[in-house]
């Protein structure tokens, strides 16, 4: 037996309209179909991410926003960088290592933290 790959992260959210403007409007995410199992537990939205995939579920009030965090290979870093800042979120420099030349940390409506690389 062995793990093959990392299919998906889920993380709990406060709000889905903020965050789908977030992840499917800044980021550029694209949503995915939710299976009707899914929806019946609950509002929420998936993003494909490559093959993978990002999973937010709405729970009014409770967050596990930290300093855990999702990191996202960016192709056009000051593209972003742009977006982010002009709808007000703040984005943090960090160290470069290995391929990544570029690293920036912000934040999603909720709280969590978001790590964008870039080989640029």
């Amino acid at each position: 037996m062995s793990v093959k790959r990392l299919n998906h992260v889920a993380i709990v959210v406060n709000d889905l309209r903020e965050t789908h403007e977030f992840y499917g409007g800044l980021l550029g995410l694209k949503q995915i179909e939710r299976p009707p199992e899914v929806k019946a537990g609950g509002p929420g939205a998936w993003y494909a991410i490559g093959d993978r995939q990002l999973h937010v579920f709405v729970r009014p009030g409770v967050t596990e926003a930290s300093d855990r965090h999702v990191a996202l290979e960016i192709d056009d870093m000051d593209a972003l960088i742009e977006r982010l800042k002009k709808a007000g979120f703040t984005v943090e420099d960090s160290f470069s290592f290995g391929e990544f030349k570029r690293r920036k940390f912000t934040r999603d409506p909720s709280g969590h933290l978001i790590e964008l690389m870039s080989r640029e």
